[in-house]
């Protein structure tokens, strides 16, 4: 039985295999180290995916919808499938992912605390502006006036695009 909703997708959908409603991530190696980074000292298990490994996997999954049901397939010449390190290849590809999660997370919480910060220091940075922008209107009105108030009002709307822009679109 076919998801529907993948048979109204590009045409890209059609390039995997789908068996039993679930989509293939298939990989061909001719070596089971070949899925992982080289430069990694880690345990087999522990170790990363190599660059390349990981981006493809990424890509694919990137290409569906967040519900398909997926399946990575790896495919080893018949002397790699001995190894112990292709049975525990399932485990090394989850606790890759996982970390990666992990990562990602405490980027996105040091990016959410710095955006905090710099939303603090903006805007007293613009009530600071602003009150210079106040007391210069209290002055004579004149040309000089005029411009330091103007380029008051934009520096201080300046100094909170950084927080704003990352509470609105980074994270």
């Amino acid at each position: 039985m076919t998801n529907p909703f993948l048979n109204q997708l590009d045409s890209f959908y059609h390039y995997y295999k789908n068996i039993d409603g679930k989509i293939l991530i298939e990989m061909r190696l001719k070596e089971i180290m070949q899925i992982f980074d080289s430069l990694d000292p880690s345990p087999f298990y522990q170790k990363m995916l190599d660059r390349n490994a990981e981006e493809y996997i990424t890509e694919t999954v990137m290409d569906f919808p967040s519900h398909t049901e997926l399946k990575l397939v790896v495919y080893l010449p018949e002397m790699e499938l001995h190894k112990k390190e292709a049975h525990e290849l399932d485990q090394a590809v989850y606790n890759h992912y996982r970390y990666k999660t992990i990562q990602a997370e405490r980027e996105l919480r040091e990016k959410l605390h710095s955006g905090r910060i710099g939303l603090v220091i903006g805007i007293a940075f613009l009530a600071l502006t602003l009150f210079g922008n106040l007391a210069i209107a209290s002055q004579p009105d004149n040309v000089i006036n005029q411009v330091v108030r103007s380029s008051l009002l934009i520096i201080g709307w300046v100094a909170m695009w950084q927080p704003i822009n990352t509470f609105l679109y980074d994270w």
